[in-house]
């Protein structure tokens, strides 16, 4: 789906003028990766996950 596309927000924009672009850019995939985690482990916690 969207796993092609660069990461491009306003934070790491606005970061990078004062050099901390990569940081970041950086907390933001990983927070990213973190919330698709926790809200998947969430739903299958509530038995809302797919059921084969």
């Amino acid at each position: 789906m969207l796993a092609g596309l660069p990461m491009v927000t306003i934070f790491p924009l606005l970061a990078q003028r004062y050099g901390q672009g990569e940081q970041c850019a950086s907390a933001l995939l990983a927070t990213t990766l973190l919330s698709f985690l926790t809200l998947n482990l969430g739903l299958w916690a509530l038995g809302m996950g797919a059921t084969p």
